[in-house]
């Protein structure tokens, strides 16, 4: 007599149990993080081919080993680490889910690589049976936080190296961070300045203006450029900035931030302020001046600016006169002397010159003129313009002419005389 019992359920059972361990090791085989379990006791009781490689370890090398005090007693500056404080153990006799950051772990020959890791505890039937770490090798992340924080640092110096103020804000307004010129013109540190919409001591008005534009910025991303925009110093000074603004953006290209960049120009200001006034002061010295006044190409003579004095000299009015040439204007006679003294003028051979010539006027009539040439040139490379200055010297010319030619007379009737002259002294001599 025989008794058959049907096992066929036990034996699916069995091969599912074998598939899904299969399974099990060919995850735990071919996972990039490093994964290993504990028992109570703490000892290895498996290890994935991907966390003995990074131990330097073969997998059968670390079964059954005390895992801390193989891989993990010692802190990062190699003083010793107490198996009571380590969160791999902590796992599995408190029941938490520890997870690390920033630790190391030690491989077998003797150095050390960081890494960050979770502990998880390993339920059975409502007990705590060990516990699973899984462990990832952070060096190319700490090599490049490390390149980044330099990267970072070298861009801080550059940007508080610059005159220019340079800030960034985010999208509430605040200010995040601001560069050295910003903070000195402030009198505030980063810590002061984060998280403030602007300094107490500004105008209301200035800084709502400035929020109006960190919107326009953070909602169209787009670049802002302000000509003009007075900020107070902490002085109480206000001086005025040229200042721009750009967005700053996310990953998901959304803006995130804006970048800002401020330039003093109150300097500048002041300098064209008095440049203006100058050049009110110079353009009625130069229209009312008693001499024409006029700057001329050196180069092929044609007159680029007059005033009207040199055109009631010449007879031509000012828009005729900017079409027309020195050499068109100077007498035939005198025309020479002038080419030669101007080749000097820009050959360096001679600082200025002075002249008397003739022009001849627009009806044809010939007059003498007292002329003076400036270079109005200092650099190599600077436009070759010079000043010319004029003074009509006709009626000197002529009362000159008229006296040589009585002086002339005198002399004739003098000497052709048959009378006898003779002059006398006060002593009778």
């Amino acid at each position: 007599m025989g008794i058959s019992e049907d096992i066929t359920e036990l034996k699916i059972s069995e091969e599912r149990t074998k598939q899904l361990s299969q399974q099990n090791e060919l995850i735990l085989a071919s996972a990039g993080d490093g994964i290993y379990g504990l028992d109570l006791e703490g000892r290895t009781t498996f290890v994935n081919p991907a966390a003995a490689r990074m131990l330097g370890y073969e997998p059968h090398e670390l079964v059954g080993l005390f895992m801390h005090d193989t891989v993990h007693h010692s802190y990062p500056d190699g003083s010793p680490y107490p198996r009571g404080k380590c969160p791999m153990y902590a796992a599995f006799t408190n029941g938490t889910t520890y997870k690390i950051e920033d630790d190391v772990l030690w491989r077998k020959d003797g150095t050390s690589f960081p890494v960050e890791y979770s502990s998880t505890p390993i339920w059975q039937e409502e007990k705590i049976t060990g516990a699973v770490v899984t462990f990832r090798d952070t060096t190319e992340r700490k090599e490049a936080e490390i390149t980044l924080r330099a990267t970072e640092e070298l861009y801080r110096q550059i940007l508080d190296s610059i005159a220019d103020m340079v800030f960034v804000k985010d999208k509430n307004f605040r200010i995040v961070w601001a560069n050295k010129s910003f903070r000195s013109y402030y009198n505030m540190t980063n810590e002061e300045l984060s998280g403030i919409l602007d300094a107490e001591f500004n105008e209301p008005e200035f800084t709502r203006k400035y929020n109006e534009d960190d919107a326009y910025v953070l909602n169209t991303g787009q670049i802002l450029d302000m000509p003009e925009e007075p900020v107070t110093r902490h002085d109480g000074q206000i001086h005025l900035f040229h200042t721009i603004k750009a967005p700053l953006f996310g990953g998901n290209d959304k803006v995130m931030q804006l970048v800002g960049v401020a330039r003093d120009i109150t300097d500048r200001k002041q300098a064209e302020e008095v440049f203006r006034k100058g050049e009110r002061k110079f353009r009625a010295i130069y229209e009312q001046a008693p001499s024409g006044i006029a700057i001329l190409n050196s180069l092929s003579g044609q007159f680029t600016q007059i005033n009207q004095k040199y055109c009631d000299i010449t007879g031509y009015s000012p828009e005729e006169m900017v079409n027309r040439t020195f050499q068109e204007l100077t007498h035939p006679d005198d025309l020479q002397a002038d080419l030669d003294q101007m080749q000097k003028l820009l050959g360096g051979e001679i600082s200025h010159f002075q002249m008397e010539k003739r022009y001849i006027r627009k009806n044809g009539d010939i007059i003498w003129v007292n002329l003076t040439c400036v270079p109005l040139w200092l650099e190599p490379t600077d436009v070759r313009q010079h000043l010319a200055m004029v003074e009509d010297i006709t009626y000197r010319k002529r009362a000159e002419q008229a006296l040589q030619e009585s002086e002339e007379r005198y002399r004739a009737l003098y000497e052709n005389n048959p009378s006898m002259y003779f002059t006398v002294g006060k002593d009778a001599s």
